[in-house]
């Protein structure tokens, strides 16, 4: 009996997709940096818990010492603590600091539009009661910055003392945290840390200007306030400028070329006046739309920049392929075409960059522009 030796010849399956998970394949590549959300060591919730409750008791010690001291000028009757704020816009001694609390609140109130947690009380805020708590941030962020303001309108040592230990704690944590964890996952990694920059600027401020009006003493409460004297010199001063313009348009026949020019480019550039000075609404408004215009150009630039450098990072020699099944040619060499869209992906991040600080220059100009017309 003969045996046969039957060869059964081998099938190729096409729906045979071991191969697809061989440990030879080589692996997805991961993103180049993956940033995930960061708890500073300074902790943010028990920080705001301690500085609510000291700042609450600062400003009851302050009412305390300022109807004192009403009382003792006379004026008791009808003495309600420490003024408004809308009373420190009347004042006109220590602008500066009013100027830069304000600027401080309205810096922090600018980013609470795009921030995952409005007050600093609650971590990982739902969807359905982020926009109830983003209205209680727009009162609580003023009320907690409200005795760096309050310290300064009592003209006294101890005033200027609380007003600095305020101040070097607001600005010790808040650097300490932004050190700590500069990178954050929205937005742009360096969003947080750019947009706090005003904060950081006005609280250093703060920082020097409290020990100096502390050293200053008496001295600070004089010096900066407007006598009847200011009135008078001040209206001298405008009468001395018309009389002179009068003289000079009499003998001049015609302005030169050169001097019209200087002329125009004087008259939007302000130069400060010996007598002159700005009303306290004026200078807040002046510097809070100049944060304005700081926070808005951050935006723009960090939605286009990175979005334009991660295209110009991808493309690579099969991007021609993409551009001719559009029917556009530009070069028979694939590499040479890489360059050219790589070149005109650089072109557009200048001109846009250009566009945008051309946009703030001719903002701020006007600005200043309306000052000087003030």
């Amino acid at each position: 009996m003969n045996q046969t030796k039957v060869v059964e010849e081998e099938t190729y399956n096409y729906y045979d997709y071991s191969d697809w998970y061989s440990n030879n394949m080589e692996p997805t590549r991961p993103p180049k940096e993956v940033i995930l959300p960061c708890d500073p060591t300074a902790d943010d919730q028990l920080f705001h818990i301690c500085i609510a409750s000291v700042s609450l008791v600062v400003v009851l010690i302050l009412a305390v010492l300022k109807r004192r001291k009403t009382q003792c000028e006379g004026f008791a009757s009808g003495s309600t603590g420490i003024s408004s704020p809308v009373n420190f816009l009347d004042q006109t001694q220590h602008k500066a600091l009013a100027v830069t609390v304000f600027g401080l609140v309205f810096s922090k109130l600018s980013v609470l539009v795009l921030a995952p947690d409005p007050l600093p009380f609650s971590k990982d805020t739902p969807q359905e009661i982020k926009e109830y708590m983003k209205l209680i941030a727009i009162f609580y962020w003023p009320a907690l910055y409200y005795p760096l303001l309050a310290c300064g309108t009592l003209h006294s040592k101890l005033g200027y003392v609380l007003g600095s230990l305020f101040s070097w704690t607001h600005f010790a944590v808040l650097f300490w945290q932004k050190i700590d964890c500069p990178k954050t996952p929205e937005l742009y990694k360096y969003y947080s840390l750019l947009a706090s920059l005003p904060q950081i600027g006005c609280l250093g401020f703060l920082c020097i200007k409290y020990p100096i009006l502390f050293l200053k003493g008496a001295k600070a409460n004089g010096s900066e306030d407007l006598d009847s004297s200011y009135y008078t010199d001040y209206v001298k001063l405008i009468l001395k400028k018309k009389k002179s313009n009068i003289s000079t348009s009499i003998r001049s026949d015609k302005p030169k070329l050169l001097e019209t020019v200087k002329d125009t480019v004087k008259s939007y550039i302000y130069t400060p006046q010996k007598v002159f000075r700005f009303p306290l609404k004026l200078a807040i408004s002046a510097f809070v739309s100049c944060i304005a215009v700081y926070q808005v150009a951050l935006l723009l630039v960090i939605l286009v920049i990175p979005t334009l450098h991660i295209v110009r990072a991808g493309i690579d020699d099969k991007f021609p392929f993409l551009l001719e099944s559009f029917g556009i040619v530009l070069s028979e060499d694939r590499m040479e075409v890489v360059q050219i869209v790589i070149h005109y992906t650089w072109c557009l991040e200048v001109c846009y960059l250009c566009g945008l600080t051309l946009a703030c220059s001719l903002t701020l100009i006007m600005l200043m522009r309306s000052m000087i017309l003030h």
